[in-house]
Formats: C-alpha cells, sequence, structure tokens
C-alpha cells in the first residue's frame, strides 16, 4: 500500500521548477480527480491513487480499485506475466493498483510500443516497485505492452518528482528532480 502522507505540493518552487511537460502530466491527474468527483490528492480523505500511461501519444487512465472488467482469463494472464524467474507470483493485491489498471487499459486497445511514459500521483508501493525497481511488478509487465523502457514519474516520501527509467533487461535509473 502506498504512504499516503507522500504529496505534491502544486505551488512549490520544486513543482515549479520542473519541466514543463511533467508539470502538465501532474496537473493532469489531479483534474482527473475532480473530474471524477474523488478527493484532491493533497485532501487527508484521500486513500486513493491515480495513474496516468503515455503511449504513442494516447492517454490511458488507471485508478486503483476492485479488478471488476478484468476477465478471469486476463486475471491469469496477468498474473502469469508477474511471475518472477523463479515461477513466484507477485501478491494478486497488484491487481487492484491504478499503475496495473492503466496498463490493462492500453492491453485492451492493444497499444505496442518501444517505449511509454507513467504518472502516479504516489510514490509507488513496494509491490509495483520491489525493493530495488527490479522485482516489481511494473517491470514485469513491460511484455503485455512490448515495451522496452517504461519512464516513471512519481512523487518521493520528501515531496520531489522521482523519474525511474524501467528497462526489460533488468536495468533501471533513477532521478530525482530538487
Amino acid at each position: 500500500m502506498s504512504d499516503f502522507k507522500h504529496k505534491i505540493d502544486f505551488g512549490s518552487a520544486r513543482f515549479l521548477r520542473l519541466p514543463l511537460v511533467i508539470k502538465k502530466n501532474f496537473l493532469k491527474l489531479e483534474n482527473f480527480r475532480k473530474e471524477t468527483n474523488m478527493p484532491a490528492i493533497n485532501h487527508p480523505d484521500n486513500r486513493s491513487t491515480i495513474a496516468l500511461l503515455i503511449i504513442n501519444n494516447r492517454e490511458f487512465w488507471g485508478a486503483n480499485k476492485a479488478t471488476a472488467g478484468i476477465t478471469d482469463k486476463m486475471k491469469d494472464d496477468l498474473k502469469a506475466l508477474l511471475k518472477d524467474e523463479n515461477s513466484r507470483s507477485a501478491h494478486s493485491v497488484v491487481l487492484t493498483h491504478a499503475e496495473v489498471d492503466a496498463i490493462v487499459a492500453a492491453h485492451y486497445k492493444n497499444m505496442n510500443a518501444d517505449s511509454a511514459e507513467m504518472y502516479v500521483d504516489r510514490k509507488l508501493c513496494g509491490f509495483c516497485a520491489g525493493k530495488d525497481f527490479n522485482a516489481g511488478s511494473l517491470r514485469r509487465l513491460l511484455p503485455l505492452l512490448s515495451l522496452q523502457i517504461l519512464k516513471v514519474y512519481t512523487p518521493d516520501e520528501n515531496g520531489n518528482i522521482t523519474e525511474v527509467t524501467l528497462k526489460t533487461d533488468r536495468t533501471f535509473v533513477s532521478h530525482i528532480f530538487l
């Protein structure tokens, strides 16, 4: 589960120094919350996560929720993809996460690309990121969209926006925007 204390301060100097495209996409996340009557990211009652996946210039939205709309076959396929090299499956809770929801939405539209970007309005949890981003569920789902690279932008515990570039070859690069 994400740590609900990680907030995005849209008026902070740190946020205002971000590259324009990153700012725009984080503001899209907040606007999505407004349009769907969800609490603002900084609201004390907020317990949700929103993810925006951009692939081939198309947007796919995800929200943490139950797996409504996902067929049993798709659940089985996802569970198989989420197994690690030792055939251990990731915790089934990841199927309810916003990040997976956005990837599944893109998969249903038959999206494929070499690379994509994802914006998440909470710090990635241990299930999605893994201990060092290599064991997490997000990296394991890259083949679902034929991705070689997924750049994930997410707030950290200090309110900084972090860019993590996940690669299918199990390498990753992390950059913090201060």
